[in-house]
Formats: C-alpha cells, structure tokens, sequence
C-alpha cells in the first residue's frame, strides 16, 4: 500500500505518481533544530503506462512521457545526498506533537541563489532544482503519526531552464514522528 502521492502538475499522469518510501527525520546541530524529508516515488510508468507520443520531439520535456519514463523515479530529498541543509524548525527545544499539529513551514522561498544551498534536492528529469517548499502537519489523533502536505516549485535545471515553472504536490499519509528529539503530548 502507497504511504501518499505525489503530483507533477502538467505532466503525463495527472493521477499522479504513489510513494514507494517516505522518511522524516529530525537532529539539533548548532543549537537548532532540524527535520529532514526524504521521499521515493514509484517508477514513474508503475500503475499505467503512457503510449509514447509520435510527436514527441515537438512537445516539452514536461508532457512527453518518454522522457518522464527514461529517468525511472523521483527523489526528493534533504539529506539523500548529504549535502543539503535540512528544513530549519527553530531554536533548539523539545516539541510536543501536539505543537507540530497545524504548524507549517515555509522552506527555500525566494530559491537560494545556490542551488547546493538549497534544502532540498530532486532527481525528477534530471538532477534538477526545487524550491518555495511549503509543508503542514496534520496529526492522527491518539497516535504519534502525521498527514503531510508538501507542495513545491520545480526548475528543470538539468534540461538548462532555471526557472521555477513547475508545481509539484505530495500528499503523505500515515508517517512516525521523529520522536528521538520530540516529547509526546
């Protein structure tokens, strides 16, 4: 069973993509305290295959499915390649649960202008860039798991277009609090 979804905005699959791996993390480092992310889609083509399009050369990468299908899956991350900075929470404390309920977070929005400062990471089409993160929380009452909703803006950087064009939407559900550096309550 799919932990969520997630959706690409415009591309071949407008049902969107399951999750194959979902994991939230949370460190203090420098006083501060940190969450990471790191998502892993399914194969792209895993529920329905899109007959490639005869025109394919003369559509954008976005909508041509052949190119989605070439690249295989998404990974979107904070700490995959071990060298993002994370998602900033706060001064260094113990949250409860209950504060982590309704909170949301506002990540990398404007863009970094470097992109290896950049939060996150994503091999989409590419390693490409992703920015204006916006994620909230959502506790299951009477456990210690969250509803996540991550929305984002994606530049297909490795096809040359720094521009932030494309919105993506990740629906998680079901996902265990880090509890190592959070309190119950």
């Amino acid at each position: 069973m799919s932990m969520g979804r997630i959706h690409f905005a415009g591309n071949p699959w407008p049902e969107g993509h399951p999750i194959k791996e979902f994991i939230w993390t949370s460190r203090v480092s420098d006083g501060q305290l940190w969450f990471d992310f790191h998502l892993q889609a399914a194969a792209y083509d895993s529920e329905r295959v899109v007959p490639d399009d005869p025109v394919a050369d003369d559509i954008p990468d976005w909508n041509a499915a052949i190119v989605w299908t070439n690249y295989g899956a998404c990974i979107l991350s904070s700490n995959y390649w071990e060298q993002q900075p994370g998602i900033p929470v706060g001064a260094a404390k113990q949250l409860t649960l209950d504060e982590i309920h309704g909170m949301v977070l506002s990540i990398d929005d404007p863009p970094a202008e470097d992109r290896d400062a950049a939060a996150f990471h994503i091999y989409l089409l590419g390693h490409d860039s992703v920015a204006c993160h916006e994620v909230s929380f959502e506790r299951i009452p009477r456990s210690d798991c969250f509803n996540i909703l991550w929305t984002g803006r994606i530049a297909l950087t490795d096809h040359g277009d720094d521009e932030y064009r494309h919105a993506f939407t990740a629906r998680i559900r079901n996902v265990p609090a880090p509890i190592g550096t959070l309190r119950s309550g």
